[in-house]
């Protein structure tokens, strides 16, 4: 008899849960968006893992990443730097896409081979002058373990930050990366 007790007693537990995670759900869906943190930690349940990556995004001209943010209200060619790349899933930029959405030159099979060169070129005056803003700006944010616009020669492509080891250490709990 006390395991048919047991055995309803769980189910009846198992319902009641059930019913929570449908009632969170279905208000998720209503109001859109990400899913609220209760929801998540009952799906997930699993130890919270450190976060890593820093978190980059714009509210009106504001860059903010984590903790640190730039007021960018009086750079706007610096603003549509970070948002090209901002923009970007992978956050990294051809020279091409920099070119298009940095300094608006849409069509460049009607411009000269210079005047690409010489875009392409005040490009990375203006990436180096946001790699000096975001370095000295940002990095009590995230540590000095983060290299701003970084140029990566064999894809021949620009990406936004790239993450040192020592960096990988501090957030991760580790005393250092050795190999084995």
């Amino acid at each position: 008899m006390d395991v048919l007790q047991e055995d309803a007693s769980d189910l009846s537990m198992r319902s009641e849960k059930f019913r929570i995670i449908s009632k969170l759900i279905s208000e998720w869906e209503q109001e859109g968006g990400a899913p609220p943190d209760s929801l998540r930690a009952l799906i997930l349940d699993r130890p919270a893992i450190p976060k890593v990556l820093p978190s980059i995004r714009f509210q009106h001209d504001t860059l903010i990443c984590n903790s640190g943010c730039i007021d960018l209200s009086d750079r706007p060619v610096t603003k549509r730097l970070f948002k090209a790349f901002c923009r970007s899933p992978t956050l990294e930029c051809s020279r091409e896409d920099l070119i298009q959405q940095v300094y608006r030159l849409r069509n460049a099979d009607f411009c000269t081979d210079r005047l690409i060169e010489a875009v392409y070129a005040k490009t990375i005056k203006l990436i180096s002058r946001a790699r000096i803003l975001a370095t000295t700006m940002l990095s009590h944010s995230v540590g000095f373990g983060i290299e701003w616009f970084v140029y990566d020669q064999e894809r021949k492509i620009w990406c936004l930050y790239r993450m040192r080891n020592e960096y990988l250490n501090q957030k991760l709990g580790i005393g250092s990366l050795k190999c084995s």
